[in-house]
C-alpha cells in the first residue's frame, strides 16, 4: 500500500507542512543565529549539532601593570565578570574573577571571597589560590562580591541578565572592569581618600546638577569651581599620576591621580605641572586653572571616582554609605594654615597637624569703635522694606554695633535691602544659616555666602543648638556627627570668603560636654585650616553670673584646653524670660561689654528686637520681643543707649 493509502490525503498534507516548517526554521536559524547568539555562528551550530567543543581556559592572571597604586593594608580586585561560552555540556556560565594582594603586591593565599545577592544569607564562598587568584562560577542574576563575610570590606556589585534564545540562555554582563577595593572599609578616617577642593572659589555647578543637565544635555559628574585663569591647582589626594596632558573629548588639559580605589580628575587646566607616573602629595601644586577643552569660562572641573564610579566630591564615603562630607578625615601632611589677604581668607595648606598659625584676633573684622552691643533681629528670614526702614534707625539710636539675622540659603537675595541699610548704618551683621544639622547643599550655600560677602557680611553661623534633637535633619545625632557635618559646611563658607561659626548650644547642662566632645572630634579630624579661621557662637541666657551671662568663660576654658587657642566668641542669643525682665539687667550687661569685656568676646546679642511686628508667627516669642505694636505706633519695652526712646 502506498503512502497515500497509509496516511490518507490529510496525513500527507500534515507531513508536508511539518517538513516545510522545519526547512523554514533551519533557514531562519542560518540567517539569524549569528545575530542572536553572542559567541559566534560556528560554536552555535556545534552546540546545536552536539559536536565536541573546546573548553574555555582560565584567563591569564592579572599583572601589576596599570593596576591601582597599593597603599596601606592591601587590596582586592574584581578583574573581570563575564559570560563563559558553552562548554561540552552545553551550559553557559557566568563567572567573576580577581585577586587579593597585600600592601607590597604579594598574592595572599587562602583568603575567603564571598559572592552573595541581596536578600540571601548564604551565597558562595571560595578561597584564593597560591597566586592570590579566585574564580567563581555563577548562574544568571545580580550579585555582589566581598572579602570574607562582607563586614571587613565594601561590596562590589555586578549583574548578569538572562536572555532566552531558542532554548539556550545567554548573558548580557553589566559590570565595571578592574574594580578594586581596599581590604578594610574604614574609610571615614582613611587618609588615602580625597580631601578638600583643588582651588577656592564659588561652586557654579554641583554634582549631577539638574540645571547643568538641562542646559547642556549631559550628566555633570563633578563640581565646577570658578576661579581666575592660572590659579594654582592643588592635589586633593596622595597618589600616582595616571593621566597628565591634553585629552580629547572636551576635557582639555587634565591631571588624573589614583590611590587604590580612589581617582581624582582636574579638568580644563591651562597648564599641567606633573608627569605621568609621578607620586604626588595632598596639597601639592599639579597645574594651573584654565579654560581649555569644552569650557564655558575659567574654572576647574573636579571629579572624584571610587571603584570606577563618580561620587559627589563634596561628600565622603563611609562604612554606612555616603553619609558625611569630604575632608572629615585625618590626613598625613602637616599644615592647616589660613592667611588673610585683604578681606579674603586663603587656605594655604591642608589639614593634619596644628602649625600654630591661627588667624589673630586683630585680623577678625569688627565694627569701628566696637562696643560689643548687639541684638537679635526678627525671627523671620525676610521682612518688608517698611519694617527695615523703621528698625535699622532704632538699632542706631540704641548704639548697636552688631545684629544677628536669619538667612534661608534657598533665597540668597532675600536680605539684600536689609544688608544694604545695615552697611550704611555701619552695623555688622552676623548671619545664621537656617538649615537643620546634616548635609547642606554646597552650591546653594556657596552662592549665598559669596553673594552676601559682597554686602560686607563676614560671619556665618552654621547650624543652631545641635544638642536639641529637633534641630537635626538626619537620624544620626552626636558631637562626632556634628563635627563632620560642620566641617563640610565650613569648607564651603571659608572657600567663598566667609568665616565659619561653630553653632551655639542649648544651655541645659549638656551644652558644655557637647561642646567639648565636638572640639575633640574636630581636632581629631585635623581640619586646622578651618579651625584657624573659626569663631564660636554661644547662647548665654540668664543674669550676671557664671551660669548665665558669663557662661562664655567655660566655653573659652574648654577651647583653650583642647585647641591651645581661644577663637573669637560671639554670644548670639541671651537675655531673660520676658522683655521686662531683660530690661532690668540689660544696662549692666552692655556696660560690661563696653568697659570690661574680654578681648576674645566680640559681641553680646540678646533675643529679640521684635516678633509679630516684623512678621514673626510664633506667639511664644511675643513676651520676649523688645518692641511691639504697630510700625507707626510701636512701643519698645527694652531700650538701651544714651538717646531717648522716640514717642
Amino acid at each position: 500500500m502506498g503512502l497515500k493509502g497509509l496516511l490518507g490525503v490529510s496525513g500527507c498534507a500534515v507531513i508536508g507542512f511539518f517538513i516545510a516548517f522545519v526547512v523554514v526554521v533551519v533557514v531562519l536559524l542560518a540567517i539569524l543565529i549569528e545575530l542572536f547568539l553572542p559567541f559566534g555562528k560556528d560554536q552555535a551550530w556545534a552546540w546545536m549539532l552536539n559536536t565536541s567543543q573546546q573548553v574555555s581556559t582560565q584567563p591569564p592572571l592579572p599583572t601589576g601593570t596599570g593596576q591601582p597604586v597599593i597603599v596601606g593594608e592591601g587590596e582586592w580586585c574584581v578583574t573581570k565578570a563575564y559570560q563563559q561560552t558553552p562548554d561540552q555540556d552545553h551550559n553557559n556560565h557566568g563567572r567573576v574573577q580577581g585577586y587579593v594582594r597585600d600592601e607590597n603586591g604579594n598574592p595572599l593565599t587562602g583568603v575567603p571571597v564571598h559572592v552573595g545577592w541581596d536578600g540571601d544569607e548564604g551565597g558562595i564562598t571560595e578561597y584564593t589560590d597560591a597566586n592570590g587568584y579566585y574564580v567563581i562560577i555563577l548562574s544568571p542574576g545580580s550579585y555582589y562580591v566581598t572579602i570574607g563575610d562582607g563586614r571587613a570590606s565594601p561590596r562590589v556589585y555586578f549583574r548578569t541578565n538572562i536572555k532566552a534564545r531558542w532554548g539556550h540562555i545567554t548573558y548580557d554582563v553589566d559590570f565595571q572592569l578592574g574594580i578594586c577595593s581596599y581590604q578594610f572599609a574604614s574609610t571615614f578616617d582613611d587618609p588615602r581618600q580625597p580631601c578638600g577642593t583643588p582651588v577656592e572659589g564659588q561652586i557654579t555647578a554641583g554634582f549631577q546638577d539638574t540645571d547643568y543637565s538641562l542646559k547642556f544635555d549631559r550628566t555633570h559628574n563633578g563640581i565646577d569651581i570658578a576661579v581666575p585663569l592660572a590659579t594654582p591647582t592643588l592635589s586633593t589626594m596622595n597618589g600616582r599620576v595616571i593621566g597628565a596632558g591634553f585629552f580629547s573629548g572636551g576635557y582639555g588639559y587634565m591631571v588624573r591621580i589614583q590611590n587604590g580605589p580612589w581617582e581624582v580628575w582636574f579638568e580644563h587646566l591651562s597648564r599641567v605641572e606633573v608627569a605621568l607616573g609621578d607620586m604626588v602629595s595632598i596639597g601639592q601644586r599639579i597645574g594651573l586653572s584654565g579654560d581649555s577643552g569644552d569650557s564655558t569660562g575659567p574654572h576647574v572641573h573636579y571629579e572624584v571616582h571610587y571603584n570606577g564610579y563618580p561620587v559627589d566630591p563634596i561628600r565622603q564615603l563611609t562604612d554606612n554609605g555616603y553619609s558625611t562630607y569630604l575632608c572629615a578625615v585625618t590626613v598625613s601632611t602637616a599644615g592647616g594654615t589660613t592667611e588673610m589677604e585683604g578681606n579674603h581668607w586663603k587656605v594655604t595648606s591642608f589639614a593634619g597637624t596644628d602649625d600654630g598659625n591661627w588667624l589673630p584676633l586683630a585680623n577678625y573684622p569688627q565694627p569701628q569703635n566696637n562696643n560689643g552691643q548687639c541684638v537679635h533681629w526678627f525671627p523671620t528670614p525676610k521682612q518688608n522694606e517698611k519694617v527695615i526702614d523703621t528698625f535699622v534707625p532704632i538699632l542706631q539710636q540704641m548704639e548697636m554695633k552688631w545684629v544677628v539675622i536669619l538667612q534661608d540659603p534657598q533665597e540668597p537675595n532675600a536680605n539684600d535691602y536689609l544688608l544694604t541699610k545695615l552697611r550704611q548704618a555701619k552695623i555688622m551683621p552676623i548671619v545664621r544659616i537656617m538649615a537643620p544639622v546634616g548635609p547642606v547643599e554646597p552650591k546653594t550655600l556657596g552662592a549665598t555666602v559669596a553673594h552676601q560677602r559682597s554686602f560686607g557680611v563676614r560671619y556665618f553661623q552654621i547650624f543652631n543648638e545641635p544638642n536639641n534633637k529637633d534641630e537635626w535633619g538626619v537620624p544620626s545625632r552626636s558631637p562626632q556627627w556634628l563635627a563632620r557635618y560642620w566641617v563640610g559646611a565650613a569648607q564651603i563658607v571659608l572657600s567663598n570668603g566667609g568665616l565659619p561659626g561653630l553653632p551655639p548650644f542649648v544651655t541645659d547642662g549638656s551644652d558644655l560636654e557637647y561642646f567639648q566632645d565636638t572640639l575633640i572630634e574636630l581636632k581629631r579630624l585635623g581640619r586646622f585650616d578651618l579651625l584657624h579661621a573659626m569663631w564660636i557662637s554661644s547662647h548665654n541666657y540668664g543674669g550676671m553670673n557664671e551660669g548665665g551671662f558669663f557662661r562664655y568663660h567655660q566655653y573659652q576654658k574648654i577651647a583653650q584646653e583642647i585647641l591651645g587657642h581661644t577663637p573669637p566668641i560671639l554670644n548670639t542669643e541671651g537675655g531673660l524670660g520676658t522683655a521686662e525682665q531683660t530690661a532690668q539687667i540689660i544696662d549692666a550687661q552692655f556696660d560690661f561689654m563696653r568697659t570690661q569685656r574680654d578681648p576674645y568676646l566680640f559681641a553680646y546679642c540678646p533675643w529679640l528686637i521684635g516678633n509679630s511686628i516684623g512678621g514673626g508667627k510664633d506667639e511664644a516669642w511675643e513676651p520676649q520681643a523688645w518692641c511691639m505694636g504697630a510700625l507707626d505706633n510701636l512701643t519698645c519695652r527694652v531700650w538701651v543707649g544714651t538717646s531717648v526712646q522716640p514717642k
